[in-house]
């Protein structure tokens, strides 16, 4: 049962180290590449639906994407979230198609883009912890429902914390790559 457990918790620290690195990995600089724009979401028919489940993403030329919005009532909306999604995006409508030319990046765009790295960082230490808490409290109501004893509540704690140790550094080794990719000349 607690292996069970352990393995529960260390798949959901997983994903979050994983969503980390999908968000981040479309933020190279001088390189366009779809997943850019990918993880940006807007809301469709009642629910939160990414952009490259409502478009077609391709790579026009080095420094232009251009999309292909499979509904067409959507384009000012995708246009909208493009603009709000903090990456300093200027989409340009031209009929049935969204473009958005990659602006030339600066030292300050260069800082721009590192803060929100440092804050999808942040916010992903953040859930590696929550999913620990949840965890502990799973823990205490185990023993107090007499499901485990004291002892292996411990050992199961110190194991869930080591897990959160291994993941959180993962992030920060991922979080330093990203500031030396981004902030290199």
């Amino acid at each position: 049962m607690m292996d069970n457990f352990k393995k529960d918790v260390e798949n959901q620290m997983y994903k979050c180290v994983k969503n980390f690195k999908k968000k981040i990995c479309g933020l190279h600089l001088g390189k366009v590449s779809p997943s850019l724009i990918e993880g940006i979401c807007i809301e469709y028919y009642g629910s939160i639906t990414p952009i490259k489940q409502l478009a077609n993403i391709t790579v026009e030329n080095s420094c232009t994407l251009k999309l292909s919005i499979f509904d067409h009532t959507l384009t000012k909306i995708v246009e909208k979230a493009i603009i709000q999604s903090n990456l300093g995006l200027n989409p340009i409508v031209h009929g049935n198609y969204i473009r958005i030319v990659m602006p030339y990046v600066t030292e300050e765009k260069r800082k721009k883009i590192f803060i929100f790295i440092k804050q999808q960082a942040e916010n992903n230490r953040v859930a590696i912890r929550n999913i620990r808490r949840c965890a502990n409290e799973t823990l205490k109501k185990y023993v107090q429902d007499k499901i485990i004893d004291k002892d292996l509540e411990r050992i199961v704690h110190n194991e869930i914390q080591k897990l959160t140790n291994f993941y959180i550094n993962k992030v920060n080794i991922i979080l330093s790559n990203k500031e030396l990719e981004v902030m290199k000349v």
